[in-house]
């Protein structure tokens, strides 16, 4: 099984993680669903395959006090 690096916790990112390599990609805070599907349409265009993996990640938010 491959080894997949994890990034900063504290960043917005998408990883889609296909049969044979790992796309990563940064995120803007305001990024929306509809965006996201944007680029995963995008990447299946191109890949001609579903990924096996979509992880997005994006930071905790404290509540004060």
């Amino acid at each position: 099984m491959r080894s997949i690096h994890v990034g900063h916790p504290l960043r917005n990112r998408i990883r889609v993680i296909f049969d044979d390599t790992v796309m990563s990609f940064s995120l803007s805070a305001d990024t929306t669903f509809g965006e996201i599907a944007g680029l995963l349409g995008k990447l299946l265009d191109r890949r001609h395959g579903n990924p096996a993996v979509v992880d997005i990640t994006l930071p905790r938010i404290f509540a004060p006090g």
